[in-house]
This record gives structure tokens, C-alpha cells and sequence, in this order.
């Protein structure tokens, strides 16, 4: 089995810097809420909110294949998210203008796109950023484990 190798995951924006601004936090598990109208719902961050520039570029966290490119809201199509399926994790990327389709092959650092302003959406009070997440992730991927029959 092939194992990846250190550093797994890069920051797509370059660097480790997160937002935190009057919109909230951008750290994972951070708390976060939303209205319904049903009441105010609690739940918890899902990703990391890497600060960046608006028109930015964005790399690739890990090598992988770009398996979908995805509207971020559902009656909003101006902002897009990257999935990317990697040999031990898939991961999406939102907030940002695709570089290229899906179906394509991507190495860690190589560019995917453009970071948009997410502004445009809420207000100049949310800094710019990109929302980065990983999903499915596979633990056997980092060991050697063995099938108990």
C-alpha cells in the first residue's frame, strides 16, 4: 500500500493564516448559527477559512483528481467549490473561480482557481477567504490494519 508523504495537506492559499472577523470564526469546530423558521439553529464550523486576496491563486492541498465542480449555495451560482478525491481523503475547496473542469488530475501545489470575493454575498465585513474541508476520510490509509475474520 502506498503511503502518503509528509507534508499530506498544504493550505491552499499558502499559508496557515485563518479569518476571524464579525461574521465569526474561521477555525474548525468553531460554533456558528442559523436561522430558520423554526428558531436559531447551533452547529459547529466544518472547515478551515484560510484568509486570502480577492483573485488569489489556489492550489491544490493534496494530489488528487478534481471529481466535481459545484455551486457553494443553491440558489446563489456565482460562488463555485473544487472537490478533489485523493488516494486517502477527499476534500472541497469553496469560494473560488475553477481553474479548469473536473476530471482532471492535480498534484499538491498545482493551481485549481481563483479566489472570489465572498463579499459579494455577505458584506465587506467578512474577510476574504476560501473554505477549505475534508471529508471520507479512510484510517487505513495511515496504517497497515489487517481484516479480523
Amino acid at each position: 500500500m502506498s503511503q502518503p508523504q509528509p507534508p499530506w495537506i498544504i493550505p491552499p492559499t499558502g499559508t496557515t493564516t485563518i479569518r476571524s472577523d464579525s461574521w465569526g470564526d474561521g477555525r474548525f469546530g468553531a460554533r456558528r448559527t442559523k436561522k430558520t423558521p423554526l428558531g436559531t439553529i447551533l452547529y459547529s464550523h466544518t472547515g478551515i477559512d484560510y484568509f486570502c486576496i480577492v483573485g488569489q491563486q489556489i492550489v491544490a492541498p493534496f494530489d488528487g483528481e478534481i471529481i466535481r465542480i459545484g455551486q457553494c449555495y443553491k440558489f446563489d451560482t456565482r460562488f463555485k467549490l473544487v472537490e478533489i478525491q485523493g488516494n486517502f481523503c477527499r476534500g472541497k475547496i469553496f469560494y473560488i473561480e475553477p481553474h479548469s473542469s473536473s476530471r482532471r488530475k492535480v498534484r499538491q501545489g498545482d493551481l485549481i482557481g481563483i479566489a472570489q470575493d465572498i463579499g459579494l454575498r455577505y458584506d465587506d465585513r467578512m474577510l476574504p477567504h476560501v473554505h477549505f474541508e475534508i471529508n471520507a476520510v479512510d484510517p487505513g490509509r495511515f496504517m497497515e490494519c489487517q481484516i479480523q475474520l
